[in-house]
């Protein structure tokens, strides 16, 4: 992957639209309040961890880096989409709140599901391509 100014822009025009979209699932979710389950940035992770597989997938199948697409959407888009700081701060919360089952649960449940969406994702592109 080249890093000459296209590839920057690229990141970050990805980028820009990314945390716009990621705003938005906070919007439309609820921001966490500290005591509950944190719906919003999980489910910008799990929709942005399965999304990054069909990307995976399809560069695989392409045998290629992804160039400028892959910086636009991968690094940019997808990277500010998802977010592991803000995924890092709500568990800690629900920790330092007592909810010590919720904060397990939503540590637990993010590592597995991104994983497992992921490999869906990339699964699914290999065998429609």
């Amino acid at each position: 992957m080249s890093a000459g100014p296209l590839m920057w822009l690229a990141v970050g025009a990805g980028g820009a639209i990314g945390a716009c979209a990621r705003y938005a699932v906070t919007l439309a979710l609820g921001p966490h309040d500290g005591q509950t389950f944190p719906i919003a940035t999980f489910s910008a992770n799990v929709c942005g961890a399965f999304a990054m597989g069909l990307f995976a997938g399809f560069l695989a199948s392409r045998g290629g880096d992804g160039g400028l697409l892959r910086g636009f959407l991968g690094v940019g888009l997808l990277g500010a989409f998802t977010t592991y700081s803000t995924f890092s701060l709500e568990a800690f919360a629900l920790a330092e709140a007592g909810v010590l089952r919720l904060a397990g649960l939503y540590i637990f449940g993010t590592a597995v599901s991104t994983v497992l969406v992921f490999a869906a994702g990339a699964f699914l592109v290999k065998s429609i391509l």
